[in-house]
């Protein structure tokens, strides 16, 4: 199917004149909106950083979009040479979680919370733990194990629910939306 490297990747072969790889920090789940998503690739120096975002925004569709664009060294890749990742995951407590301005981006719970019991289950995970319990079932992994640097529910700003903030070296696939669902 379609992905957001598949888009890169086809816009930066026709920048580049041939073929042309998009390694990206990590990979979304269906239905996850990615923000700040480092992407490594390479281009030849003719391309400056201000002129590779401005012909990516214009080649990529409407849903892609690339807010910056920096200069690395040569050997870096974003999803190896990365030191941790960030998930904020939003839940929304009130009835208008459910409308379709907020319901693509949200869990739509329409129900409230207790704050403090979230944080008592969030401040368990912090450390270094095995999280095989919460990757999905029938993709052998070498290890399970993650270090979560940060583990923390807010509430969001209009009584509009409660959103999860949490920083890893790695995660596994859905860990955070089984967290999130465990918690809850």
């Amino acid at each position: 199917g379609r992905s957001v490297q598949g888009e890169m990747e086809r816009v930066l072969e026709r920048l580049a004149g041939g073929p042309a790889s998009a390694h990206a920090a990590g990979r979304t789940d269906a239905g996850v909106h990615a923000e700040a998503l480092a992407v490594s690739f390479a281009l030849p120096d003719r391309w400056d950083a201000a002129a590779a975002r401005r012909a990516l925004n214009a080649l990529l569709p409407e849903d892609c979009w690339v807010s910056a664009v920096e200069p690395m060294q040569p050997h870096f890749h974003a999803r190896k040479s990365a030191l941790s990742r960030r998930y904020r995951y939003l839940v929304g407590t009130d009835p208008a979680a459910a409308s379709p301005f907020r319901r693509h981006f949200e869990w739509a719970l329409s129900r409230p919370l207790d704050g403090d019991a979230l944080q008592a289950a969030a401040d368990a995970i912090r450390g270094d733990h095995c999280f095989e319990s919460f990757a999905v079932r029938g993709q052998p992994k070498p290890h399970y194990r993650c270090r979560v640097a940060h583990a923390e529910w807010r509430p969001r700003a209009g009584a509009r629910g409660v959103e999860f903030r949490i920083e890893a070296d790695r995660f596994l696939h859905h860990m955070v939306r089984m967290l999130v669902g465990t918690m809850v």
